[in-house]
């Protein structure tokens, strides 16, 4: 029961929090792949996000599809969040991100990077990335 009530909690965001929404793609050795649009951080924590296939073939479901994410800095597009290398099986990703030092002030905004593994067997991935910082 503690367990589930923790893996719960994890993924639990304030309903005060501030989110952004936006479709992406990268592609293999295009490196990373930012969005436009960002969010202010709104309440104390990590950086959550939420990816899933934006397309039919958006994502492969068999698992043997890697993509990195990471939270930039809307200000300079600097790093602000510890990597997350990610696979996918048919349903969302929900996963989150430490900030690096310096970063998950308050009142700041806060961006997403996508990037396709370049270890790929495709070509690219089309994601519907939601984030709250």
């Amino acid at each position: 029961m503690a367990a589930c009530l923790m893996a719960v909690s994890a993924f639990s965001v304030s309903a005060s929090a501030n989110s952004a929404l936006e479709n992406m793609k990268a592609t293999i050795y295009g490196g990373a792949t930012v969005s436009s649009a960002s969010a202010e951080k709104t309440a104390v924590g990590k950086f959550f996000f939420t990816a899933r296939a934006n397309t039919s073939d958006g994502w492969n479901t068999s698992g043997n599809e890697w993509v990195y994410f990471r939270g930039r800095s809307a200000k300079n597009n600097a790093q602000a969040t510890k990597l997350v290398h990610r696979n996918y099986y048919g349903e969302q990703v929900r996963d989150y991100m430490g900030y690096l030092s310096g970063y998950g002030t308050l009142g700041t905004n806060y961006r997403i990077a996508i990037e396709y593994d370049n270890s790929n067997p495709y070509e690219y991935v089309n994601l519907r990335m939601t984030w709250t910082p």
